[in-house]
């Protein structure tokens, strides 16, 4: 184990889902929670770890029976894009 020592604050982040409990191994979370575990209280927060949420995320892959279909291959110079584009020209193109 290692110890390290600060004089001033110290910000510390782990990610949604890890900083929640970095904060609770550190003694901040609901009270009930820490004394379950055995872990020393420093602040009764009972909001701590308490409002995670899954961030679904769908990928879809497309076949065009013709090649003609096919979507021209984004160039790094195109602007950005956040992928809708594809479904909109395969659908428009089936119709």
């Amino acid at each position: 184990m290692r110890t390290a020592r600060a004089r001033k604050e110290i910000l510390v982040s782990s990610g949604a889902y890890n900083s929640p409990q970095l904060l609770q191994l550190s003694g901040v979370g609901p009270a009930d929670l820490l004394k379950q575990h055995g872990i020393e209280i420093v602040l009764d927060a009972p909001g701590v770890g308490n409002d995670l949420q899954d961030h679904m995320q769908v990928r879809l892959v497309t076949r065009c029976a013709q090649n003609d279909h096919a979507q021209r291959r984004r160039q790094p110079s195109d602007p950005p894009d956040d992928g809708r584009h594809a479904v909109r020209g395969a659908c428009a193109r089936d119709r």
